[in-house]
C-alpha cells in the first residue's frame, strides 16, 4: 500500500509540475486559516513562459543542425577544402608580391607575415584580446574548436576576400593588360594517367550563370581538353569524361616542359585551337544542362524557406494579438497618459496591417525567386591552356 502511495505522489508531482509547490504552501495556509481559496495563476503563466523558452531552443538547435548540414553539403560540392582556400590564398599574396604565410609547428596552421598596403587590413582581429599577442591563422575550423589561441580564416574573412577580388581581378584582364597571370604552359604527368598514354591539352574557363534579372546565379571554373594524336587529318581527340579531366589535373607535376617541347606545342596550337575551344563549349552546355535542375531546386527551397519565415511572424503576431487582447481587456489604465493609450492604439494597428501584408508578400517573394532563376544565361572566360607531356 505504501509502494502504491508513493507511486501515486509522484504521479500526482510529476502532473502538477511546477504548480505542485505552490499548492502544497496555499494548502498549508488554508489549513492554517489564513486563505481560503487557491490561486495557481502566477505559477502556470511562469510554467508557460518555461514551455515556450524549452521550444524555442529545441527550434533554434533544429535549424542550426539543418543549416549545418547544408554548409557541409556545399563545402563538399564546391571543393572548399582548407587545403585549395590556403593554396588559393597563397597563389594571390605571390602575385600581390606579398611574403608567402609561414608554416607552423602545427599542421595547418600559419603565420601571417607583415603585409603591405591594402593587405595590411587582413592582419585585423589576429592580436588576443587579453594579451594582444598576435595569434596564427588556420584555414580548418577544427583547428579552433575550443581554443582562442588560433584565428580561424573563413571564406568571408579579409585575407580570402581580398585573394579572390585580386584573382578574379588577374582573370578577367586581358593578357596585353596583365602579365601576372601565364595564360599558357606545360607540365609533365604519369604516363598512366593520359589516355593511352597520349600527350594532351587542357583549357580552363570561368562559367558564370546569370539569372533573368541578370544577378549572378552561379560561378565556376571548369575544364576541357583532349589526347593530342599528332595526326594531320584529326590532331585532337576530346576526353569526354569528367573524371579523366579531374584525375589529369591531380596527377600534374610541377616539372615544365623543355624548349623543344615548347616549340612543339606552339606549332600545334593553330590546328587544336577550335576544337579546344569547342571541347570547353561542349562542356559549359553540359554543366548549364545539368545545373538548370539544381536552380529549380535551389529556387523550391528558398521559396519554402521564405515562405516558413514568413509565416512563423504570421503566427507570432497572431499570437500576440491573442494574448493581448483579453489583458487590454481587463487591464486597469487608470494613470496612463492620453500619449501612452494612443500609442497602445497604434501598436496594435500597426501588428493587425502587418499581418494583413503577409500572405501578399509571401506570394512576391516566391514569384521572385521563380523569375531570378527563369532563363538562365551562361557566359564562359576563357583562363588557360596546359599542355601536357608523358613524364618519361
Amino acid at each position: 500500500f505504501l509502494m502504491r502511495a508513493v507511486y501515486k505522489v509522484d504521479q500526482i508531482r510529476e502532473d502538477l509540475g511546477s504548480v505542485g509547490p505552490v499548492i502544497a504552501e496555499q494548502v498549508e495556509s488554508a489549513m492554517l486559516g489564513t486563505r481560503q481559496s487557491l490561486n495557481t495563476a502566477a505559477a502556470e503563466d511562469q510554467a508557460q513562459k518555461a514551455r515556450r523558452l524549452l521550444r524555442y531552443e529545441k527550434e533554434l538547435q533544429r535549424d542550426i543542425d539543418k543549416y549545418h548540414l547544408r554548409v557541409l553539403e556545399t563545402r563538399e560540392a564546391l571543393a572548399l577544402e582548407p587545403e585549395n582556400v590556403e593554396r588559393m590564398v597563397q597563389t594571390a599574396l605571390a602575385l600581390a608580391g606579398q611574403s608567402p604565410l609561414r608554416p607552423t609547428e602545427e599542421p595547418g596552421v600559419f603565420d601571417l607575415p607583415y603585409l603591405t598596403g591594402s593587405w595590411g587590413s587582413c592582419a585585423r582581429g589576429l592580436p588576443h584580446p587579453h594579451t594582444k599577442k598576435k595569434r596564427p591563422i588556420t584555414f580548418n575550423p577544427q583547428r579552433t574548436y575550443r581554443r582562442d589561441d588560433v584565428v580561424y580564416v573563413h571564406l568571408n574573412h579579409l585575407l580570402v576576400q581580398q585573394a579572390i577580388r585580386l584573382l578574379r581581378a588577374e582573370v578577367g584582364k586581358p593578357e596585353s593588360v596583365s602579365a601576372a597571370l601565364y595564360r599558357v604552359t606545360g607540365r609533365e604527368v604519369p604516363k598512366n594517367h593520359l589516355p593511352d598514354g597520349k600527350p594532351a591539352v587542357l583549357a580552363f574557363a570561368r562559367l558564370v550563370i546569370t539569372g533573368g534579372d541578370n544577378q549572378r546565379l552561379h560561378e565556376e571554373m571548369i575544364v576541357a581538353g583532349g589526347s593530342l594524336t599528332l595526326e594531320a587529318v584529326r590532331p585532337f581527340s576530346r576526353i569526354t569524361t569528367l573524371r579523366d579531366l579531374n584525375n589529369i589535373v591531380a596527377q600534374m607535376t610541377d616539372k615544365p616542359l623543355s624548349a623543344a617541347h615548347q616549340a612543339i606545342c606552339q606549332d600545334l596550337w593553330p590546328k587544336i585551337q577550335g576544337p579546344l575551344f569547342d571541347s570547353l563549349s561542349k562542356r559549359a552546355s553540359e554543366r548549364m544542362s545539368s545545373y538548370e535542375q539544381t536552380l529549380l531546386d535551389r529556387a523550391e527551397k528558398q521559396a519554402a524557406e521564405i515562405e516558413a519565415i514568413l509565416r512563423e511572424l504570421e503566427r507570432a503576431i497572431e499570437q500576440e494579438l491573442d494574448e493581448s487582447e483579453p489583458v487590454q481587456l481587463q487591464f486597469d489604465f487608470t494613470g496612463w497618459s492620453e500619449a501612452e493609450r494612443q500609442q497602445l492604439t497604434r501598436d496594435t494597428a500597426a501588428l493587425r496591417r502587418r499581418l494583413e501584408t503577409i500572405p501578399a508578400e509571401i506570394e512576391a517573394e516566391k514569384e521572385r525567386i521563380t523569375n531570378r532563376v527563369l532563363s538562365p544565361t551562361p557566359r564562359l572566360f576563357p583562363i588557360a591552356v596546359i599542355f601536357l607531356k608523358p613524364a618519361s
